[in-house]
């Protein structure tokens, strides 16, 4: 998520042309192979402006696992490093900030799956060992989310171990958990992503046990507040999977006939006397998914084409469209991308499909148009600032237990 500075940054690098060349449909695209992404439990879920890009990834020798991997946009054919330079078996990395904070789980330490424990790394430092986040009394709790201010988001369950609640964490000196409020059922909550106003998006159950989309406003001197539902496409259930500074959140919503389709929610007024879906629609099928969304409002994830096959896509809310991004690859010849996972600022996609039939990782790039000179110029002054701004960061220590986290 983007602080206040990372906004106006991002200003100074749209008036330098980037965002005329990456950040719009239509934009072709250069696309790398992750290194070491063959496994099949391999994936790359987040990436920040910095170009780090963290995920799971799997062992390629020896004992079989998966652990929190870091991969490097601007290297990514080098193999993921592991988080905590731990290797710690069936750990993930779910999210990172821009300032290079990174959110997941870690397993318990005799190396079994579990339980998982909520925990916290440094994409700058990423030797370092993570910090867990604790729970809400339960033996399991993953956090997803992480916006500009080190707020994260998740979920964990409490002392029955049994029922799952929407989990926020916040850092005051000392971590501090929130089991957020449910939509009047019990079980299958999970908060998903959060902004820098702290509106939260997720899931949660009704009481009629229908599991739907939820925002929360979160404020400190009223934790329990009840979340709002976002309703459906007339069908039973709807995620919200992601959520940009300008409130606007994207996932999916049910159809009456059982099918799921990309929508999102104006949910920048938390108040508002109705907050509906809106279909984004698919590639000519009958389904799909938006995962993630970013501050030019383009959201990505997969929709089905006319022969039913699922395909990464690419939707500008700003015109109305969807894209097709096996459509838009330089150097394409081989893939199939099934599935875009995030997007950043400036607009580099992540995911996963097919490289001559095997599943694999991928970076996407936007290929400068002639302008790209002066584009190039504005993202080098734009990166530069940002060391800037990670330094002034509110988590802004080398590794997350000497800092405010």
């Amino acid at each position: 998520m983007r602080t206040p500075i990372t906004r106006w940054l991002l200003s100074l690098v749209i008036v330098n042309g980037f965002c005329e060349t990456a950040v719009h449909a239509g934009t072709w695209y250069r696309i790398d192979e992750l290194g070491a992404s063959e496994g099949h439990q391999t994936g790359a879920l987040a990436i920040d402006i910095s170009g780090h890009i963290v995920g799971k990834a799997e062992t390629t020798t020896g004992e079989y696992y998966f652990f929190a991997a870091l991969w490097d946009a601007g290297n990514p054919q080098a193999a993921p490093l592991a988080l905590g330079n731990s290797n710690q078996a069936w750990s993930y990395a779910n999210d990172v900030n821009n300032s290079g904070l990174v959110v997941g789980r870690i397993a318990a330490g005799d190396g079994s799956p579990r339980p998982y424990q909520a925990a916290i790394w440094n994409a700058n430092d990423p030797t370092a060992a993570p910090l867990e986040l604790g729970g809400i009394g339960g033996n399991y709790a993953e956090a997803y989310g992480i916006n500009g201010d080190g707020v994260a988001v998740g979920r964990g369950s409490g002392p029955s171990g049994v029922l799952y609640d929407a989990v926020l964490w916040i850092c005051n000196g000392a971590v501090q958990s929130h089991a957020l409020t449910t939509l009047g059922g019990n079980g299958n909550s999970a908060a998903y992503d959060v902004n820098d106003s702290a509106l939260v998006v997720g899931q949660s159950v009704t009481a009629a046990g229908s599991t739907h989309a939820a925002l929360w406003d979160w404020d400190p001197d009223d934790p329990t507040a009840a979340p709002r539902d976002l309703g459906t496409l007339g069908g039973t259930t709807s995620v919200a999977n992601a959520v940009n500074e300008d409130g606007y959140a994207v996932g999916f919503a049910r159809t009456s006939d059982g099918n799921n389709r990309a929508v999102v929610w104006n949910v920048s007024d938390p108040a508002a006397p109705s907050i509906l879906p809106t279909d984004l629609g698919t590639l000519g099928g009958s389904r799909s998914v938006a995962n993630d969304i970013n501050a030019g409002a383009l959201a990505v994830g997969y929709a089905d084409d006319a022969n039913g096959n699922s395909r990464a896509a690419l939707w500008d809310l700003n015109h109305q469209t969807v894209t097709n991004l096996n459509e838009w690859l330089v150097n394409g010849e081989g893939w199939e991308l099934s599935q875009a996972q995030a997007i950043n600022d400036f607009g580099q996609i992540v995911g996963w499909g097919y490289l001559n039939g095997q599943k694999r990782q991928f970076v996407l790039s936007a290929v400068p148009e002639p302008s790209g000179l002066v584009s190039l110029l504005g993202i080098a002054t734009a990166y530069a600032l940002l060391a800037v701004v990670r330094r002034r960061s509110q988590c802004r220590v080398s590794s997350p237990d000497q800092a405010g986290w």
